[in-house]
């Protein structure tokens, strides 16, 4: 196995242990909030309930080919299709096509998808490095249901800002 197929192996298998950890703490937090705003209600309920959110992993990256972004959420419709974009040099690109699995809620609401950084943006969109920028997830409709911050880094900098420090 060369170390490219270990790389990719050992990625898959962080990706589906986090999605699990995802989906065990939505399910073990959702259904203790649900439990609480239930209390005194006489209704029965499901985790629908829940409040959309999003996680980018890491949240501090080096925009180069090659780096991989675990992007995971939890609190949407259960089977629900989402679209992820980032804004980038005042543009909304979708990248929903470019991550793998499909942005897709499983039955409890949540979902985890991987994007390996490419050409597909062109550098000269980019704002000078660092920049934060906002990933937000949307709906069929183009509503969107929540966002979250990702850093990126330039790799090629000799002297990197203290936020990418830890990047050396």
């Amino acid at each position: 196995m060369n170390h490219k197929q270990n790389f990719e192996k050992i990625l898959t298998t962080k990706v589906l242990v986090s999605s699990c950890f995802i989906v065990f703490l939505f399910f073990t937090m959702g259904c203790g909030t649900l439990s609480q705003m239930q209390e005194g209600t006489g209704e029965t309920g499901s985790l629908l309930g829940s409040v959309p959110s999003v996680t980018v992993t890491p949240t501090v990256a080096e925009y180069k080919a090659g780096v991989h972004v675990l992007i995971s959420g939890s609190g949407f419709e259960p089977k629900q299709k989402l679209k992820l974009f980032i804004t980038m040099g005042g543009v909304s690109s979708g990248i929903h096509f470019l991550v793998k699995p499909e942005p897709v809620a499983n039955d409890l609401g949540a979902f985890a998808s991987v994007w390996t950084i490419g050409r597909e943006i062109s550098r000269k969109l980019i704002e000078p490095l660092p920049t934060v920028y906002t990933l937000a997830v949307e709906d069929k409709d183009g509503k969107t249901l929540c966002t979250a911050p990702l850093l990126f880094c330039d790799p090629k900098a000799k002297e990197k800002p203290p936020e990418c420090e830890f990047l050396k």
